[in-house]
């Protein structure tokens, strides 16, 4: 069976869209192409006028389009510092550590960046 077999949808601006569906249905596989994660065998993703960077997430991040998984993606053994350090690498992003932790203290979140993230609660 392929997954989003002849597959049509169109998003506008300013819409807010649920994609459901049974399991094997194509839902996350639709999501890791939008994400960059997955590059479709057939097809082309446009965005605006443009075709969309399809295979690359790092190209879609820079268009403002990330994807928050369902599952972490965290490395257990990093502390809460370096996964967001590997999170940032490569990127070719302005942003830095100390931004990231300056945001976090205006959002009063209370952890440790030493703290192992297989330690810290959900």
């Amino acid at each position: 069976m392929q997954a989003l077999h002849s597959l049509t949808v169109t998003f506008k601006p300013g819409e807010v869209h649920a994609v459901v569906g049974e399991n094997g249905a194509g839902k996350s596989t639709l999501m890791n192409i939008l994400g960059g994660f997955l590059e479709p065998t057939s097809g082309q993703v446009v965005w605006g006028d443009t075709r969309f960077p399809v295979g690359s997430a790092k190209s879609c991040r820079r268009l403002g389009i990330e994807m928050v998984h369902q599952h972490f993606m965290l490395v257990p053994e990093f502390t809460v510092d370096e996964n967001l350090s590997l999170s940032l690498l490569g990127l070719g992003e302005s942003v830095s550590l100390d931004e990231l932790k300056k945001k976090a203290d205006e959002f009063e979140w209370d952890f440790s960046w030493e703290a192992k993230v297989k330690e810290l609660p959900v």
